[in-house]
């Protein structure tokens, strides 16, 4: 699938199932829905403008969370708003739903959100994270929350953050990753 067939942009960012079945593609220029074989375009302007769509998520609900830039927008029954109380002051790299409902966001250079209960609680290197750049996220069954993080990995437990590289890291060796790679 690429823009001549439809997507909005041939730099494909993100890909998502939601839990319908259908696949949603985000690109540098948009964001695109592929069903039943056709895609169709959503480049909102009025809201806030839609691109370089990193991260799709979908909450309990059933809305879609959309990770565009430095605005996280939500899609409910069609009609796209911004979150309340998100600042909009920091570039989202990832969003992440957690077995509990909480909304994970993760962003190049503010660290982590947890989104609960309608309100954000920010993990920062204040807190322990051991990057600010946080690039993806994951959680394992013990309702542990993974981060991969620019130079090392994270663990948010119920009650602490703790930083831990899986192997002892090489001396001098710094692990990095490349954005949108």
């Amino acid at each position: 699938v690429a823009e001549e067939d439809g997507l909005p942009d041939d730099r494909a960012r993100s890909v998502f199932q939601d839990s319908h079945g259908r696949v949603w593609i985000g690109t540098a220029d948009g964001l695109a829905l592929y069903a039943d074989g056709s895609i169709r375009k959503f480049m909102v302007r009025s809201v806030a403008p839609l691109w370089d769509v990193r991260s799709i998520a979908e909450d309990q609900a059933g809305s879609l969370w959309i990770s565009a830039g430095r605005d996280l927008l939500e899609m409910k029954n069609g009609h796209f708003e911004r979150v309340a109380g998100w600042s909009g002051k920091y570039e989202i790299e990832v969003l992440y739903k957690d077995a509990a409902g909480d909304m994970w966001i993760g962003t190049d250079g503010a660290g982590l959100f947890r989104y609960s209960g309608g309100r954000f609680t920010s993990y920062t290197t204040a807190e322990g994270l051991g990057s600010n750049h946080v690039r993806a996220i994951l959680g394992d069954r013990q309702g542990n929350i993974l981060q991969a993080l620019q130079k090392l990995r994270a663990r948010c437990g119920v009650e602490a953050v703790s930083a831990y590289y899986e192997t002892p890291p090489l001396a001098g060796a710094e692990v990095t990753t490349t954005p949108g790679a």
